[in-house]
């Protein structure tokens, strides 16, 4: 009968003893046969050799090596010598103490925004991506750390902040996905939608926050309320009103929101009038006809 403990000269054991994420790992055993081959398996299933996972004998000790581990590679492993096995259970431990979270949570356009995650270890660095680019710091953006605090600050987020970010340590990543609501719930629009000189003309949008103030715009220069154009506002919606619009009233409006912005263009088309008859004292003269240019 086989004895089974004069087969080993040293059980299964791990290096490092704690394993964390992105670690080289090592199981290994000794036996006292010498260039003997063994099966390696993870939960039962045999393991494929790969440029990650090496298995390899030198003499009596066996060792598989495990690079660049992350927590899928948490399992129960087992030695197979044909008559007997040895197994040892791995748990590999995240390399992150907090996942990435974005604050804060349903950023708005206009949001000053973070994104941070904290590592177990100390004064590391990352690298952080916007849909698999690598970001640079701007006037925009800023990343800092603090001991185990990674952080990505976002100024003033819009739109094309939207995406996927992620932050890399030596090939360890961890990413989540950014989507900027629309500070607008309706955009700019002008009524009427073909507006003719003389008309009245309002251009109004809504937005998702109430009662907060704005600065309209006319090519860039800020508009005053007057007799003629007022700046009006209810709840959500603000409205530029137009009363008696003139061609000179064509022009690019802009919104204001503290830097959040939207702009239309606005055409007033004009009218010509022509009189249509022989315009000789006591001749009756026609009704005007009106041409649109």
């Amino acid at each position: 009968m086989l004895d089974i403990g004069a087969f080993f000269a040293t059980d299964l054991t791990i290096d490092p003893t704690k394993q964390i994420e992105g670690n080289t790992i090592s199981i290994s055993c000794e036996i006292k046969q010498k260039n003997i081959t063994a099966i390696w398996y993870k939960d039962e299933g045999v393991i494929t050799l790969t440029d990650r996972i090496k298995y390899k004998v030198i003499e009596s000790k066996h060792i598989l090596t495990i690079n660049q581990a992350d927590l899928s590679d948490s399992a129960v492993y087992w030695i197979d010598f044909g008559v007997v096995k040895r197994h040892i259970k791995l748990e590999v431990e995240d390399y992150f103490s907090k996942a990435l979270s974005i604050d804060p949570r349903g950023p708005i356009e206009g949001n000053d925004i973070s994104i941070s995650c904290e590592i177990k270890q100390k004064n590391v660095s990352g690298m952080w991506y916007k849909n698999e680019s690598l970001l640079t710091t701007t006037g925009k953006i800023k990343y800092d750390v603090i001991e185990r605090k990674h952080r990505l600050m976002i100024t003033k987020a819009d739109l094309s902040d939207s995406a996927v970010y992620c932050i890399s340590f030596g090939g360890l990543k961890r990413q989540i996905k950014l989507e900027i609501e629309d500070f607008f719930s309706k955009a700019l629009t002008i009524d009427p939608t073909e507006p003719i000189e003389g008309n009245d003309i309002s251009i109004n949008c809504e937005v998702k926050k109430k009662n907060i103030s704005s600065v309209w715009y006319k090519n860039g220069s800020p508009v005053s309320s007057t007799e003629k154009i007022k700046c009006d506002k209810n709840d959500r919606k603000h409205t530029l009103k137009i009363t008696t619009a003139a061609l000179t009233d064509s022009a690019v409006y802009c919104i204001d929101f503290e830097g959040v912005k939207r702009q239309i263009d606005l055409h007033v088309e004009g009218v010509n009038y022509t009189m249509v008859g022989t315009p000789y004292y006591g001749v009756r003269i026609d009704k005007p006809v009106y041409i649109f240019a």
